[in-house]
């Protein structure tokens, strides 16, 4: 108390924010568990993923290939490809979900 003026204690932390912590993995959230999850949407879950795979190795090609060299060219297009592949799986697993915003 300094000069007559109360000071408020301190929320915790968990209380102060609106989401859980990314690290808490003890509950599932929203109601299911990735082990609840339906055989469609691991397959897409697996997809997404083996894109961003895809997506991240062929950028680190085309950005150590010389510029206008044919590996550059294919390295990009499959750059392309796994970030549309990433896409269109991280969709169909939102929708899945419910998540459409």
């Amino acid at each position: 108390m300094a000069n007559g003026i109360r000071i408020p204690p301190r929320a915790p932390l968990a209380t102060l924010s609106r989401r859980s912590s990314p690290f808490d993995c003890a509950r599932p959230r929203n109601g299911c568990s990735i082990a609840g999850m339906t055989g469609n949407m691991t397959t897409m879950l697996a997809i997404h993923i083996a894109g961003g795979s895809v997506a991240v190795i062929a950028g680190y090609g085309a950005l150590l290939a010389r510029k206008g060299s044919p590996f550059h060219r294919c390295a990009g297009y499959a750059f392309v490809g796994g970030m549309l592949v990433m896409a269109l799986g991280a969709m169909v697993v939102a929708l899945q979900k419910g998540q459409t915003g």
